[in-house]
């Protein structure tokens, strides 16, 4: 099951997200730029605001427009972190990503065995068909060879993957 994983098919997922990541890095800086004068310019009708209850001239529609102003700074605040967040991943090692990828799948056989359920809900979205079983005798000790082929589009929600460059058996 350990080379279910083939280090071609690892290496391109982890590469091909990073470019994905890279790609939206792009347009963060245009994004931060319009992100930072918005919130600049909601600072200034929130202080107007508070001015005017200040002066005495609260009314529940002077009320309701800060209500409305903080909710909308949060939100704003929120995708700034999400920028920040977005400029960490990009500086991520790809080879560092791989590796500790392939530590954390390097006993895939332990990690079904401990989460089954889960295990065969992945294998059913992974597998496109049947796994064909081969009788096999290996060291003196019978076993079997499990062959099967599997697409990675339906974990992959919203996305569409092609795996061009092989890898594993069954692929």
């Amino acid at each position: 099951m350990n080379e279910a994983v083939d280090a071609r098919v690892l290496e391109g997922s982890v590469a091909t997200a990073l470019a994905r990541l890279r790609a939206d890095q792009q347009h963060a800086p245009d994004r931060r730029t319009a992100l930072t004068r918005e919130l600049s310019i909601m600072q200034t009708r929130v202080h107007h605001l508070v001015e005017a209850v200040a002066n005495g001239r609260g009314t529940d529609d002077v009320f309701e427009g800060l209500r409305q102003e903080e909710a909308r700074k949060k939100i704003l605040v929120a995708e700034l972190a999400q920028l920040d967040a977005l400029t960490e991943t990009i500086s991520l090692d790809e080879k560092r990503i791989v590796q500790i990828l392939r530590t954390r799948l390097g006993d895939l056989p332990a990690l079904f065995c401990r989460h089954v359920p889960l295990a065969r809900q992945m294998l059913r979205q992974l597998l496109d068909g049947h796994i064909m079983c081969e009788p096999i005798v290996e060291g003196g000790k019978p076993g079997y060879r499990f062959t099967a082929t599997g697409t990675f589009d339906r974990l992959l929600t919203g996305l569409k993957v092609g795996n061009d460059g092989g890898g594993g058996q069954g692929s």
